[in-house]
């Protein structure tokens, strides 16, 4: 296996991998995603080869101004990771990790932090096996504002 920064050309299994670990958004709106992220200079994206060269995941990482549980401001973090199910539980994806916290380190950074689905139990044990600390969970809510809200 061998991990390096992303390619021009691997556009077609980042979409791929983007569109299987989030279903729940359309190529498009992933896509619009990943082009903001290509853009920004304190982001990178990193791919996980097989032996015969094929991609089997994916990391993205940046900075953000915080992160719950860090001390420290700007913080790495990881926006999204992911490896193909053959090769999950065999080093892919702290591969992965350990490229995106080796450019955190070389940015200056002393923390990384990430986020999981609260129902997604084996991101959350992945995490754990890789050294990273549980630090809250939380159910966020929105709305969309318009018309006249009822006083309760």
């Amino acid at each position: 296996m061998s991990v390096r920064p992303y390619q021009a050309g691997d556009w077609q299994e980042w979409l791929r991998m983007s569109l299987a670990l989030f279903p729940q958004h359309s190529a498009d709106e992933l896509a619009a995603g990943m082009r903001a992220h290509l853009a920004r200079p304190d982001a990178e994206v990193f791919l996980v080869e097989r032996d015969d060269s094929s991609i089997a995941g994916f990391v993205e990482v940046d900075e953000r101004p915080y992160a719950d549980g860090c001390d420290t401001s700007p913080v790495a973090y990881v926006e999204a990771w992911y490896v193909d199910p053959d090769v999950r539980r065999k080093g892919y994806g702290r591969a992965l990790l350990d490229a995106a916290e080796d450019w955190a380190r070389a940015r200056g950074r002393t923390e990384i932090a990430s986020d999981s689905q609260l129902e997604n139990l084996v991101s959350h044990a992945a995490h754990r096996r890789a050294g990273y600390e549980e630090v809250d969970r939380v159910v966020q809510f929105r709305k969309t504002l318009g018309g006249r809200v009822e006083r309760i």
